[in-house]
């Protein structure tokens, strides 16, 4: 008697089959490589695309070096200027030479440095200068236009450096002034943009 651990069945025939199954296991093993192959030339062309806008962003950047450098160097003259009108005594001769320097930047290297709002910014704070100068703001509305110039000019060269602000969100609101809107969109709504043209 046999074992009938050791009995075998024989394969089935191909009379047995199904087509679908003898389709399946004939295409089956192509379209796997078929699919593999385009995936993974759609990676490599992928990745060699984003490494070429990467390469160009970087030689661009390499070339307005001298340009972003000095621009660099620019803001933070007109940051340290604006921050010497808030820490000085109104009217004293620091304020002066101050107010003077703002008003050369204001209508000198800022204006071929600078962007539409970080020239609201500097219009703010010398506006806020004069008003604190004449006795009709409190000096620390002063205070809230250096920041405000302040964040602008980071804003603005960050972007120049290819690494733009990415919004906050609405929950984050200055308290100093109702005219603030929330970060990083800085201290001036969309419509004072387009229509703030003093």
């Amino acid at each position: 008697m046999k074992s009938i651990r050791f009995a075998r069945r024989r394969p089935p025939t191909s009379d047995d089959k199904s087509p679908l199954l003898i389709f399946i296991q004939a295409w089956l093993p192509i379209l796997s490589v078929a699919v593999a192959g385009i995936y993974g030339a759609w990676k490599y062309f992928d990745e060699k695309h984003n490494k070429a806008q990467e390469f160009d962003k970087a030689q661009l950047i390499e070339a307005q070096k001298p340009f972003l450098t000095k621009k660099m160097d620019l803001f933070f003259e007109a940051a340290q200027t604006a921050g010497n009108l808030v820490a000085v005594e109104v009217k004293s001769d620091e304020w002066n030479k101050a107010k003077r320097k703002i008003f050369e930047l204001r209508w000198g290297p800022l204006e071929l440095a600078g962007n539409p709002v970080v020239r609201l910014a500097m219009r703010d704070v010398i506006k806020q200068m004069i008003a604190v100068e004449k006795g009709d703001a409190p000096h620390e509305s002063l205070r809230n236009s250096v920041e405000c110039l302040a964040d602008e000019l980071r804003y603005s060269m960050e972007e120049s450096w290819g690494n733009p602000v990415k919004p906050l969100g609405s929950f984050v609101l200055t308290l100093e002034a109702p005219t603030r809107t929330a970060l990083p969109s800085g201290c001036y709504r969309p419509e004072q943009l387009k229509w703030d043209v003093n």
